[in-house]
């Protein structure tokens, strides 16, 4: 997700597995959704984002690969117990906080939202939606009814639908919060925009950060191998290809281990 840090500086995150990707897209995705409780509000938007999400949630394994996630994480933790120097109360409270969204994940079974997802209603939009030229109103009358709605009223049953989805929600925030709280920081040169360095292979590396001023009006291609990575800078050219970079780029470069 691509997200302002300061100002003029654009950060660009690199997942690099499958749970940090499916995490991330939920956030996506979800935001955007979020974005329909505020003035901006756009019923059609609102319903094709939560249309999005329901596809997302149909995976039968998510639960239990998001269980083996937080177990491993929480493993790694507790390993750190006894070293020297560390903060205790804060790594007892992230301790008790894995164990509260591995209850979250199991107050129940099978695929998350069910009811949502066997929604009559939204299951139409959904077949709909990938059409060329996306959903009309004629592909689902009751859409056009539904649009029609005061807007407090649709945002009622929004607010209802995501009330099924809250735990989903809460257990991959989490992971993408320890995740990338848990970075490695350091300010680099990438020279002829192109920058190498190893990687300790031993490390569950999770997520690659590149903050980059906007200024240089370049975008970072992260390329993670098991001993290193590779991050080639390009200039984007909107009516033909990109093209790569050749200036020397001075960016932050965050790798969020857990």
């Amino acid at each position: 997700m691509i997200s302002l840090y300061m100002t003029h500086t654009i950060c660009f995150e690199q997942p690099l597995n499958e749970i940090m990707r499916f995490c991330l897209r939920l956030e996506h995705a979800y935001h955007l959704l979020e974005c329909q409780f505020t003035e901006q509000y756009n019923s059609r938007e609102a319903i094709i984002a939560l249309c999005e999400i329901c596809h997302m949630l149909e995976r039968p394994d998510l639960r239990v690969k998001l269980t083996k996630e937080l177990n491993r994480q929480y493993e790694n933790l507790s390993k750190l117990v006894q070293t020297p120097g560390i903060d205790t109360n804060r790594l007892h409270s992230t301790l008790e906080m894995f164990k509260y969204q591995l209850d979250v994940l199991h107050r129940d079974n099978g695929r998350f939202a069910n009811e949502l997802r066997n929604n009559e209603f939204l299951h139409q939009i959904k077949q709909y939606q990938k059409n060329p030229g996306g959903l009309c109103q004629f592909d689902v009358p009751a859409f056009q009814l539904w649009c029609s709605y005061p807007v407090n009223q649709q945002q009622m049953m929004l607010q209802q639908w995501l009330s099924e989805i809250k735990d989903i929600i809460s257990v991959t925030q989490f992971l993408l919060e320890v995740t990338r709280q848990s970075c490695s920081t350091k300010k680099v040169t990438a020279e002829d925009s192109h920058y190498q360095d190893s990687l300790d292979s031993n490390a569950a590396l999770q997520l690659v950060q590149v903050y980059l001023s906007a200024d240089y009006q370049a975008y970072p291609e992260v390329s993670v191998g098991r001993h290193g990575i590779s991050i080639h800078f390009k200039r984007p050219d909107f009516q033909s290809r990109a093209v790569q970079n050749r200036d020397n780029i001075e960016f932050e470069l965050r790798t969020c281990k857990t």
